[in-house]
């Protein structure tokens, strides 16, 4: 890693991932450690220093980091250490759909408020923005909540009723094609649509079981 890319840090992230997978949890967590400071060497975390690029670069950039700050907020919380990022470590917008993420679900046709408040059509690319958004919130409650000294028991209670409203919200915020009672079992029939209907019924699963587990 004497040179450390955008590519590097890509790489670093899909070798933490196949470790994380293979159950190889100790490389998981010192290669994702790895990682997220290789990200932040580089700035991939401070969005306003990335200078004039084009858009392509810019979304990649994006897409890159936030995958990093799942990734790491999803080993921090399975084993119970502190977070590796939290929400002030972030100043990167969430990326906008690409040709391979900007297809919708059949027959659903809902929309999702954009960080710059603009309303756009809910997408493929919708589960990653809401699952990050999600681990923004959970890396907040294990910094607050679990890695820092409260010295008054109504502080704590205070910081513990604020992220819990958080969550609430967001939870309401999920669109019907990211939910899984929308997606019944063996209700996806045979056709052009099948694919990509099971794509949204995974991601509505995926989604429910990682709050469950916040």
């Amino acid at each position: 890693m004497d040179l450390i890319t955008v590519d590097t840090v890509s790489y670093s992230f899909l070798l933490s991932a196949y470790y994380m997978w293979n159950r190889q949890s100790r490389a998981a967590f010192i290669t994702m450690g790895t990682t997220v400071r290789a990200a932040q060497f580089i700035g991939l975390n401070q969005e306003e220093c990335w200078g004039d690029i084009d858009t392509v670069e810019r979304q990649t950039r994006r897409y890159v980091w936030w995958s990093v700050f799942i990734g790491a907020g999803f080993i921090s919380m399975s084993w119970g250490t502190p977070p590796m990022l939290i929400e002030t470590n972030c100043h990167v917008q969430q990326p906008l759909d690409v040709e391979d993420s900007s297809e919708q679900c059949p027959k659903f046709g809902s929309t999702e408020i954009y960080e710059d408040g603009q309303s756009r059509p809910v997408t493929v690319g919708s589960y990653n923005r809401f699952k990050a958004k999600m681990y923004k919130i959970a890396n907040s409650i294990m910094h607050q909540i679990y890695f820092t000294q409260h010295n008054e028991s109504e502080e704590l209670c205070q910081s513990i009723s604020k992220l819990h409203q958080r969550l609430l919200a967001w939870e309401r915020s999920i669109p019907p094609e990211l939910r899984s009672e929308s997606h019944p079992p063996n209700t996806i029939e045979d056709g052009e649509d099948a694919a990509l209907k099971r794509i949204f019924a995974l991601q509505a699963l995926t989604l429910q079981v990682s709050y469950d587990n916040v």
